[in-house]
């Protein structure tokens, strides 16, 4: 897998999700040459394989498409030190797993999450932006939509099942947990 610092990560990592229609390119094709990682369930850990966004300027209605494979390492909002994140899907709630290189200690956020159906979740905290995960052929899909000042960003995110030991062995043992679960909006 190759890994990419995503600069517009911060408007994902704390985003909110619109469903994007389709899975693989926006076009709606599949591109064979991206390595998507192993497949997996729900309560699996994931890190991300590909990553698709759109962002629309409000004011002009112009709009640009990127696509970033392997943006697992994404920079912090206020110094752009690098962030590690993993996620999982365990009880309705979205896990995620984030260790900012240097700290003494990782981070594991719980938020709750609506299940729809078997395979389809629905971000369920906040009135920011709004998120979705999905299965499909044993990957984890997410699709978000957020508004950033006038612009509206619309991110795709394809996930693959985490192999090897975690924490990973880079990482401290040591866990803080932010249980965002009982927090109302």
């Amino acid at each position: 897998m190759r890994t990419t610092v995503l600069r517009w990560a911060p408007l994902l990592w704390v985003g909110g999700c619109l469903p994007f229609l389709g899975h693989g390119n926006p076009d709606g094709s599949d591109d064979a040459s991206v390595d998507l990682g192993a497949t997996g369930t729900f309560g699996d850990l994931w890190e991300r394989a590909t990553t698709t966004l759109t962002v629309i300027d409000g004011a002009t209605g112009g709009y640009e498409m990127k696509t970033v494979d392997g943006a697992q390492d994404v920079p912090w909002p206020e110094d752009g030190a690098p962030l590690e994140v993993f996620i999982q899907i365990v009880n309705d709630q979205l896990v995620s797993h984030v260790w900012q290189q240097g700290e003494p200690v990782y981070h594991r956020i719980h938020e709750p999450l609506l299940a729809l159906d078997s395979e389809t979740y629905l971000w369920a905290a906040g009135t920011q932006g709004s998120r979705s995960f999905s299965m499909s052929d044993g990957h984890l899909f997410e699709v978000a939509q957020d508004a950033v000042g006038d612009a509206m960003v619309l991110s795709q995110i394809t996930y693959g099942a985490h192999q090897g030991d975690f924490p990973p062995s880079a990482w401290p043992t040591q866990v803080l947990d932010a249980d965002l679960t009982e927090v109302q909006p």
